[in-house]
């Protein structure tokens, strides 16, 4: 019999629905392909996409936390409700404290107490998405800290910056934070973007002005990162010089074919525009795509397998000075002839496995917990408000990323804005609604779901790296970057709440300290009309 391949050269961006929910739809094409003996495609309109996949799980924390009068945290106990929808996800146990791998974020907090429930409805089945776990449990504590610091009558920003992370500490879970760059990225992001010249001026707009408000957060993000093992990759070498490479993760706009051909070329020395990445092969391909890790797995697994071909061609390197006018193209073109001539073998693949020490470019695995390495990064967000209608700009983001020494800053960079903006939208505009009779969802299709648009995204955006902080168990020096900085798009609801609690106090002029707002996500406009309590009364025109 024959053994059916899959072959993809590219997707669209990935998250979520593609991981498992296509499965269902792979399942039907190859039924009828079986029974009618022919080849089958199927394509789902996005109304369909969206009513039968589901999305990312809602969750809700009911909580209690102990807190000195500085706003030192000393304790969290709290009840995670996660809404699981009509059935269980295809290929996972999610549990409602899966949370608990990122709701400490960037913070020491000594002692945690969590139970969880998962709920069941009739709406359609939930399902992981970019950032899974991580990007519930930042937005359930920051919104607890942000609480904290309302009852305490101190900035949001001081009860953060107090808590947060030093080297050394450990997590909730037991992981060492041994290199731990947490305070680093809260300095930058202050400093980058000038934060307490905008905190200034953003009291002295809110003090000259009624129906506009404006804000000011800083948030921290930690995130967790698994050693990406099991990437197979092969590199074979051509009698011209080419050098294709078949690898096993799935493009889909992180950039991994173009950081594994720089990974190749860097290695073997070979012009960049002579390495081939291929499409993934089912044939090769045997561990997902996800967890933003692929793209430094198959790099590892690519200069692995790169550096049995350098072994094995090193006999034929001269020691002759190339003369002036040989390019490295060349060089390289001239040892494969000879290697060629041989009959020395110019195809290796290799996988990336645990070992428990570092090699040339390649990381030890951690001693340090479950975790391979921890990413970390900071945001500033300027938010302003129309009172009036309850519409939010975002006037200005930046972001600062601990990204070890990039595998290819350009493309990191995109990532970051990339997973910002997406944050942003989860936390704004994107909601879902469902007939409260049958569960169908309503919101099937951009006409009712309001993805970000041009409109919607900061107005300036800028993003940065740490500098000289190269990451010692990370390929390369290396740190990925697709997740962790879509934790930072929730600073727009947190810079958004502390611009409704202006808005309150100009109205009733009560204590700020004593004026409790707290928004759920995402913070539609009518929720933040509707949170400012004007009155009525306050519309009308005063006659002189």
């Amino acid at each position: 019999s024959l053994v059916p391949q899959v072959k993809m050269e590219r997707a669209g961006g990935g998250y979520g629905g593609k991981a498992n929910r296509s499965w269902s739809v792979g399942v039907a094409a190859a039924v009828g392909a079986h029974v009618s003996r022919r080849a089958v495609r199927i394509v789902l309109d996005l109304n369909t996409n969206m009513r039968m996949l589901g999305s990312r799980r809602p969750h809700r924390m009911d909580y209690k936390v102990g807190a000195s009068k500085d706003g030192k945290i000393l304790a969290v106990t709290g009840t995670v409700y996660m809404l699981q929808g009509a059935h269980a996800d295809l290929d996972s146990g999610a549990t409602p404290l899966d949370v608990a791998v990122g709701i400490d974020n960037a913070y020491m907090i000594p002692h945690w107490r969590l139970e969880g429930f998962t709920c069941k409805s009739d709406t359609p089945g939930n399902t992981f998405c970019r950032g899974p776990s991580f990007t519930p449990g930042v937005f359930l504590i920051e919104s607890a800290l942000d609480h904290v610091a309302q009852a305490l009558g101190l900035s949001p920003d001081v009860v953060r910056q107090r808590n947060l992370y030093s080297v050394d500490d450990v997590t909730p879970l037991g992981q060492q934070l041994h290199f731990c760059h947490a305070k680093e990225c809260w300095d930058r992001v202050q400093a980058s973007a000038g934060y307490a010249e905008r905190a200034l001026a953003v009291r002295e707009f809110n003090a000259a002005n009624r129906w506009v408000k404006r804000a000011v957060v800083c948030l921290p993000q930690k995130y967790g990162m698994a050693r990406a093992t099991g990437y197979t990759v092969r590199v074979g070498v051509q009698d011209d010089g080419s050098v294709l490479v078949q690898q096993s993760g799935c493009e889909i706009g992180q950039g991994l074919n173009v950081k594994v051909a720089q990974v190749v070329a860097r290695t073997l020395g070979c012009a960049l525009e002579a390495v081939h990445v291929d499409g993934v092969s089912s044939k090769w391909s045997r561990v997902g795509t996800g967890g933003s890790t692929t793209s430094e797995g198959n790099c590892a697994s690519a200069l692995l397998a790169c550096q049995k071909l350098i072994q094995r061609m090193a006999p034929f390197r001269t020691q002759e000075t190339p003369k002036g006018d040989t390019t490295p193209q060349e060089a390289w073109v001239a040892l494969v002839a000879k290697c060629a001539a041989s009959g020395v073998d110019l195809q290796a693949q290799a996988a990336l496995s645990d070992q428990p020490k570092a090699t040339d470019g390649i990381p030890p695995t951690s001693p340090y917990g479950d975790f391979q390495y921890l990413s970390y990064g900071a945001a500033c967000v300027q938010v302003q408000l129309d009172v009036l209608t309850g519409t939010l700009e975002v006037m200005h983001a930046t972001i600062v990323h601990d990204g070890g020494v990039s595998l290819n800053p350009l493309i990191d960079a995109g990532q970051a804005q990339g997973g910002f903006v997406m944050g942003l939208g989860y936390h704004t505009s994107e909601e879902h609604k469902f007939d409260p009779a049958t569960g169908r969802l309503l919101t099937n299709g951009t006409w009712e779901y309001k993805p970000p648009s041009s409109t919607d995204i900061p107005e300036e955006m800028n993003v940065e790296f740490l500098d000289k902080v190269p990451n010692p168990l990370g390929v390369l020096h290396s740190k990925a970057v697709g997740e962790p900085p879509l934790l930072l798009g929730c600073a727009v609801v947190f810079a958004a709440r502390a611009a409704v609690q202006a808005a309150r106090i100009h109205e009733t002029h009560d204590d700020p300290d004593g004026d409790t707002v707290l928004l759920n996500s995402p913070i539609t406009a009518e929720q933040l009309h509707a949170q400012c309590t004007i009155n009525q009364k306050s519309y009308l025109l005063k006659s002189t």
